[in-house]
């Protein structure tokens, strides 16, 4: 609300206006410390007694007939009749104005009727206590106390009657304002039009002409306007407000004491930008159903209302909140009471109720009125309970209502997770009444720049903001960035809006459509798409900017600005295609939907797309490639699938190979083992079955022997022994089907057998070792502590277990050691007890660990080495089939493959098979503790 006086050219009549503004005060920049500035601004709120509004406007259904009655005529009925209204035209003269020290009457500045109020009567004696009631209810309105009305004119305004822009001159000392009490006549049209600075207001009387009785009242300094009345007449008393006591009031006497709150608000943006909230306690309480500024009483609604009225100049929001302060008291003094004492904002709430944050703890700094709870009772109290012959302190809390300023420009540190130390961790519904609050702040002043750069800086902040807000605030945030032209802020809510979801990404669109097609739809040239889209085509995949582009085209309208836009768009397409560095497999759905939509041009196909694939596409992009255009084949627009296989066979064969990182993958966590050995492997042999498939041979023959050499040439980097038992199922069972399937010829077989000899016999068979040896006497395996950063750990007493272990003659160890030693040594044997008796002998001190060897380790490692060879023979079975002997050879096939020698030896053994534990994986596996992790 601004608070500027008009300059007006007074007369003895109203007064008609030249100049609406003044200049305004220069802010005091000279810095104070914080307490002393926060004194000042105390002292300021503390002044402000009443304030009331510029204007106002009531209507009575119910009220008393005045008794209107001119000399020579009896008292007029109402509502006022057209032929009553001739009569009273009839008596009246033309309404003058002032202008300069005249007064003149000028038709195309007035056109209205007037009689004096000594001309006219009001004849019903109880005119005079319905009077009362009106006049004490406007000027308790404009913040009034201790006001009469003195009557001053009779005004009939008929068609065409009208008043330009003017303020009222002082009629009589001590005059503030104006009453305008509208008696029953039915009209159309008149509205008056008030404004005073920034403020306005527009009333109409017409609605509820015919019936009732409407008022207005207004400050003498406010600047009003009546236009021009379309239909009937309209017959208005008009009184001046008169001041009883010495202060005289106006407009500008309840602006002047906001304008002084708001120099003092403008040097707290200035010299404490450190400081981003104050509290400022209010007279009254109010609950949660209750609290707003439209239901604030006494002096708090004044308060509030002028820092609400200068929010927007000084930067600043009001806010309503629930305060307590808790305390806790103990009678020896025992606690430290600083740290006992604890002021929070239990809920903040705008001016229109909305709550948008909790549990806000207040630093000192923060609190405007220091000493708000010394000499006064506390609202509850919780007495600490008896703890021994001690009792515990209590505790004290006072409840309060408080009005909240927040610099604007820290708004967004009450979001919900935006700060530790600023903490709302409420419900999500705060995020979006603060996004209203600070939307409906710009739609009232997106002209002050103050106001746009703070808004736009608190969106950019709440579409980062978790919760159901993710829905709702980016198309808020596309709207405002597109209004503000902020093409930042615009990139950055589509791209929240489109993780939001389907809908969210929709109506971002939309909300875009409509704003190009209304400020662009004749004049599409003007359009820079690279302003608002050429940043997040930059960084997004092909596929994310063709899918956004296809989202956004049919939503337009307009043709031209449609075909603008698709133009744009291909441009963009061509050019990333042609410049990307690297393609992945985030590109796959260009690829795919390029080659469906472009399949008539077979030259920029094979000349463009598919070389910048070759070139520039990684393994997985190339591998989802070549699958999509073999299992669309059969369709018209795929009918180059063999070609395109050709292709890039010929032209990008090294990244189709498989590598050792596909068979032993040393950054993926085991429980992911399966997953990426299952990828490339398996991918790998479908590509060679796709191009034996559509008749591409001699290439997919290239690709199968030239992946089977690479995994031979490069078996020293990913170690044969360290290859699971996945990559049989995964990976050689596909290969060899699809080999028998196609018939691969003989001369092809050299590769795939030595990657089987690789694979199956350096690495598999190995991992499995010979028969285990018969021990020699009591030797056991030895067992000590685990490596510590893979260094033998020194440990004396391991290393006499261990001595003890892989004794042939010695069954029994005497271990006597104090008890974290021997149940070291226990912990070292643990899980191996039947293999072992153990007892304590505690006859003296220290006791003495007796460990017997017992025997069984050795026949439990044989039925251990033949369950896995079992399990090997089983993994491989898939594998036996004549066309793998013929490639082997019948020597291989029975050692590779049926695992004879193995067999042969787990059937000499004369150790008894006994079932395997639970626990033991079976053989390619990890152990079930590696599993787990």
């Amino acid at each position: 609300m601004g608070y500027s006086s008009a300059v007006s050219i007074s007369s003895d009549s109203e007064d008609y206006e030249s100049n609406d503004q003044a200049p305004a005060k220069q802010i005091n920049n000279t810095k104070v410390d914080l307490d002393t500035w926060k004194r000042s601004l105390r002292k300021r709120l503390n002044g402000i007694k009443s304030v009331g509004d510029i204007a106002n406007f009531t209507r009575y259904p119910t009220f008393a007939n005045p008794g209107l009655k001119i000399e020579g005529h009896p008292a007029f009925p109402l509502p006022l009749t057209p032929s009553d209204a001739g009569v009273i035209k009839a008596a009246c003269r033309e309404a003058p104005f002032g202008k300069g020290e005249d007064t003149v009457v000028d038709n195309s500045v007035r056109k209205t009727w007037e009689l004096n109020h000594t001309q006219f009567q009001l004849v019903n004696p109880e005119w005079a206590g319905f009077l009362q009631k009106v006049y004490l209810t406007a000027a308790g309105g404009l913040g009034l106390t201790d006001v009469s009305v003195k009557p001053h004119k009779l005004l009939l305004y008929e068609k065409g009657s009208f008043f330009k822009r003017h303020k009222d001159s002082e009629k009589e000392p001590g005059m503030v304002g104006t009453l305008v009490i509208c008696l029953p006549s039915e009209h159309q049209g008149g509205d008056v039009h008030l404004a005073f600075g920034s403020d306005q207001r527009i009333f109409s009387t017409a609605p509820t002409s015919t019936l009732d009785i409407t008022t207005l009242a207004w400050f003498s300094d406010v600047t009003h306007e009546v236009k021009e009345l379309t239909s009937g007449y309209r017959l208005a008393l008009t009184y001046n407000i008169v001041q009883n006591g010495p202060a005289k009031q106006s407009a500008g006497f309840f602006g002047q004491q906001a304008q002084e709150v708001k120099q003092v608000l403008l040097q707290w943006q200035i010299h404490h930008p450190n400081n981003d909230l104050l509290v400022y306690p209010l007279d009254h309480k109010y609950s949660k159903s209750s609290i707003s500024l439209r239901n604030l009483k006494g002096r708090d609604k004044p308060v509030c209302q002028a820092i609400q009225d200068i929010g927007a100049q000084s930067g600043v929001f009001l806010l309503l909140a629930h305060q307590t302060h808790t305390t806790t008291e103990d009678e020896d003094d025992y606690y430290d009471n600083d740290a006992e004492n604890c002021t929070c904002l239990d809920a903040i709430f705008t001016g229109e109720g909305k709550e948008i944050a909790t549990d806000y703890t207040l630093d000192d700094d923060e609190v405007m009125v220091p000493k708000l709870f010394e000499d006064r009772s506390p609202d509850s109290e919780e007495e600490g309970e008896f703890t021994g012959n001690e009792g515990a302190p209590s505790t004290y809390r006072y409840h309060d209502t408080v009005a909240v300023l927040v610099k604007k420009s820290a708004l967004h540190k009450l979001l919900r997770g935006y700060s530790h130390v600023w903490s709302s961790y409420g419900p999500d519904a705060h995020t979006e009444n603060m996004v209203a609050l600070v939307t409906k702040d710009l739609e009232e002043h997106r002209e002050h720049p103050a106001t746009r750069e703070t808004a736009l800086k608190f969106l950019t902040h709440a579409i980062g903001i978790q919760g159901p807000s993710q829905k709702t605030t980016p198309p808020v945030a596309v709207y405002w960035a597109l209004q503000l032209d902020d093409s930042k802020l615009f990139q950055l809510a589509m791209v929240a809006a489109a993780k939001a979801g389907q809908d969210t990404y929709n109506e971002a669109l939309n909300v875009t459509c409509r704003y190009v097609e209304e400020n662009y739809g004749e004049k599409t040239e003007a359009i820079d798409w690279d302003k608002w889209l050429g940043e997040t085509t930059s960084n997004a995949s092909l596929s994310s900017v063709m899918n956004s582009i296809q989202h956004f085209t049919p939503r337009f309208k307009s043709d031209a600005v449609r075909d603008s836009f698709n133009k744009w768009g291909n441009l963009k397409l061509t050019l990333k295609l042609e410049t990307e560095p690297q393609l992945g497999i985030n590109d796959l759905s260009f690829f795919s939907k390029t080659l469906e939509s472009r399949h008539e041009d077979q030259e920029w196909i094979m000349s463009s797309l598919i070389p910048s694939l070759a070139d520039r596409g990684n393994r997985d992009l190339i591998y989802k490639v070549l699958n999509t255009v073999f299992v669309k084949r059969g369709q018209r627009e795929f009918r180059n699938a063999k070609d395109i296989y050709v292709y890039m066979v010929q032209n990008a064969l090294p990244k189709l190979l498989p590598s050792g990182e596909d068979i032993t993958p040393t950054s993926t966590p085991y429980a992911a083992l399966s997953a990426a050995v299952v990828g490339p492997l398996t991918e790998f042999t479908y590509r060679v079955n796709e191009g034996l498939t559509l008749g591409a041979a001699e290439q997919a023959l290239r690709l199968l022997e030239a992946g089977c050499k690479n995994l031979v040439w490069t078996k020293s980097e990913w170690q044969p022994r360290t290859v699971q038992a996945h990559v049989v199922e995964k990976f050689l069972v596909p290969l060899l089907t699809t080999m028998q399937r196609h018939n691969i010829p003989v001369e092809n077989h050299e590769s795939v057998r030595n990657l089987l000899q690789v694979i199956i016999g350096e690495g598999l068979l190995q991992q499995l070792g010979p028969l285990p040896p018969r021990p020699v006497g009591w030797t056991y395996k030895p067992r000590r502590c685990a490596p510590y950063r893979g260094q033998r750990t020194v440990c004396r007493d391991c290393d006499e277990l261990e001595v003890f272990l892989t004794a042939p003659d010695q069954k029994v160890w005497r271990f006597a050691a104090a008890e974290a030693r021997r149940k070291h040594i226990n912990s070292l044997l643990y899980g191996t007890e039947k293999y072992f008796r153990m007892t304590t002998e505690r006859t003296r001190s220290p006791h003495t660990l007796v460990i017997e060897k017992t025997g069984g380790e050795y026949k439990d490692d044989v039925e251990k080495w033949r369950r896995h060879v079992q399990s090997m023979a089983s993994l491989l079975s898939p594998l036996r089939s004549d066309f793998l002997k013929n490639m082997l050879g019948e020597g291989r096939y029975r050692e590779l493959i049926l695992l004879e020698p193995l067999l042969s030896q787990s059937d000499s053994g004369s150790v008894a098979g006994v079932k395997r534990e639970a626990d033991e994986p079976a053989f390619g596996q990890r152990p079930a503790t590696q599993r787990r992790l």
